[in-house]
This record gives structure tokens, sequence and C-alpha cells, in this order.
């Protein structure tokens, strides 16, 4: 979500927007000099993977009063944007929220199926306010049961990313990255339950003929090597850890597959398809109902989906791909322009100003009325 709303809000600004942004301070990467229309909330700490932040309604207010904006877009699921229901400032003007990823009742994680009900009753009322709701794909609009009662005021907008952002990639800067020379798989990001590596792993686990690297760091990180040790840490899967985003970008660049292994709708849509997309790679992913995945790729064109949590399946599709070059390279290349015609963050940014200008002085009026 952070790096897709970099992405959004400079190419808005480009594009003459005047736009400024409250987020959550994120010292684990957060470097350098904010620009002016940048505010940074400090968070105390995280409770169920969410962001406590006591201080949000007050710096909320000093974003309304110093920015002075037409229109408050908010990004979901946040429990943070739950305070602009108590704030007058906040209610006073027509709001847009962006639903990236329902909240998932999971059944991998108990603390999510007890915290959701409470959280739903704020949601609900989120949603109730909301003048625009913007959903990132048809397959998940489709299947949200949250969003359900608001169907009507639900947009469909894909996600996108700046390509300037992605920088080219000689073929000899790979070096010291791979180990082997087989087939080369990659999988970033968080070590989170729902991200399935551990799915990955075992699919790769007797492969000598394959090298897996998994770039990320998170709290499932010990369990992951767990399951390394118990297939005799094989040297041909690597868990990287952190990596900076040149070591991410050349490795997307030299990889032959990318890997997304998810088991749940937590994933939503998954933002490093579309950067391997832009790097010309297929996919392999996770068959998961009702999740923009499914649409980011498109099975035979861009990619392969596969069955959650079955090493087996993973193992044949990655079995097949490695048989066929060619087949890899008419993914890759269908992905590549695919990403170039669909996903350009300007394109999401102009769909987002035309949904802007739909929200007429007479809503900004009603707001007040409703909400003095």
């Amino acid at each position: 979500m952070e790096r897709f709303l970099g992405d959004l809000a400079g190419a808005q600004r480009a594009a003459g927007g005047d736009v400024s942004v409250l987020v959550h301070e994120n010292k684990s990467t957060d470097s350098g000099a904010d620009p002016a229309w940048v505010m940074r909330c400090p968070v105390w700490f995280r409770l169920v993977f969410a962001p406590v932040s006591p201080a949000f309604p007050f710096w909320l207010n000093r974003a309304i009063r110093r920015f002075a904006p037409d229109v408050l877009h908010m990004h979901m699921p946040n429990p943070s944007c739950f305070w602009a229901l108590s704030l007058p400032a906040a209610k006073a003007l027509p709001w847009v929220v962006h639903w990236h990823s329902d909240v998932e009742p999971s059944r991998f994680r108990l603390a999510l199926r007890v915290a959701y009900p409470p959280y739903r009753v704020f949601e609900r009322a989120m949603l109730k306010r909301a003048q625009a709701i913007v959903v990132t794909s048809p397959q998940y609009l489709e299947a949200s049961r949250a969003l359900r009662p608001w169907r009507l005021k639900c947009h469909v907008i894909p996600l996108g990313l700046d390509p300037a952002r992605l920088a080219e990639v000689a073929r000899d800067e790979h070096a010291g990255l791979w180990r082997g020379g087989g087939l080369r798989l990659l999988a970033i990001g968080r070590l989170t339950y729902y991200k399935g590596f551990d799915t990955l792993i075992r699919a790769v686990a007797a492969a000598a003929d394959m090298e897996l690297v998994i770039v990320g760091e998170g709290e499932e990180r010990s369990s992951l090597e767990k399951v390394l040790t118990g297939h005799g840490n094989p040297p041909w899967i690597r868990l990287l850890g952190q990596a900076d985003d040149t070591t991410c970008q050349r490795l997307l660049a030299s990889c032959d597959v990318f890997c997304l292994p998810s088991r749940e709708r937590t994933e939503a849509f998954g933002i490093v398809l579309m950067e391997a997309m832009r790097y010309g790679k297929p996919l392999l992913a996770s068959r998961l109902d009702g999740s923009g995945v499914t649409w980011v790729v498109q099975d035979g064109c861009n990619g392969m989906l596969v069955p959650p949590d079955s090493p087996p399946a993973w193992r044949e599709a990655l079995t097949a791909l490695a048989r066929d070059p060619q087949r890899r390279q008419r993914l890759g290349e269908n992905g590549r322009r695919r990403f170039e015609s669909e996903f350009d963050i300007a394109s999401t940014a102009s769909r987002l100003s035309d949904l802007y200008a739909t929200l007429s002085a007479e809503d900004r009026v009603d707001a007040v009325r409703k909400n003095p």
C-alpha cells in the first residue's frame, strides 16, 4: 500500500494535482527529508498487524487545516482511518475510500478472527459515509461480502506503478545474486502467514535443478527455517532477508520465473506481480478465487495459476516451465506488453482525478449539512 501511494501521489502531482499525504511513520523504510506535502504520524506499536497511533486524529485535523483539501481519500484496511468518523473537519469533506483488501477472518490466525467483529462495526460506518469506494479489480469486488451493500458506489480502478522507479538492468548486473545454473525462481514479500512461502519451499526442496530465492523478512521466518531444516536445508533455496530496491530490481531482471504462492484473499492484487511484468517475467501464482491476483495473472497469457497450498501442483507447474523456455519467453513478453498498456500509474492517477471531479460541490455541502 505504501509503495503504491508514493507512486500515486507523485503521478497526481506530476499531472497538476494539488495532492498532500498523511501517512504513518515507518522507521524501517523511511529515509531522507520528505517534501512539504507529506506528513508522517508516529506509530506507537502494532496490534494484529495494524499500526496503533493514538495521535492520528490530531495529525489528521492538522493536515486538513494545513492543506484545505476538497476531497479526503483514505486507504483501507487501516484502523487509523476510523478517526475520521469523529472529526468535524473530516466529516465536512466528501470521502473516497480506497479498498485495498477485505480483512479476512483468517483460518490461519485466531487473532484476526477475534478482532474482526468489532473492527467491522467501524468498517461499515466508513463505507456508509463514503461518497465513492475504489476497488482494485472486478474479481475482488464481485467476491467481497464487506462491499456487497455498497456496490452502487464502487468504482473499479486497478493499481499501477511508476515504471521510472524500476530501473533498466543490464544483463551482467546479476553477478553474485544466483549460485546455480538451474531455473531461477524468485519470490518477494513479507514473511507472513498468508504468503504461502512454505508451499513454494516444499515444491522446490527436491529440485536440485532449480534455485529459489525468497526476499523479505517477517514473523514467519523461523517457521520457514524449520521447513528448510526438515528438508535437509537444500543449498538451492535461500531466505535472502530484506533487500534494497537495487538488489530487488537486479533479481527481478535476472530471474526466470516470478512466484506468488499466497494462500488466501488477503493477497488482493499483488503489486510485486506488476514489477515482475515490467521486467518481462512469466508469473506463477496461486489461483485465489475472488482475488485480483487471478485478474493480474491471466492463465496462459502472462503466467500460470496453480492451486494454493499444493506443493505437488506447484512442482508440476515449475517443471513444465523449466522444460519450455519458449513458453517462458512468450508469457514474459505478454506480461511486459500488458504492463505497459494497463498498469502505468499515470492511468490510475487520471482515472482517480476523473472520480474526484464527480464529487461535486453539492457533495461537499451535503457533507456539511449531514455532519454539522
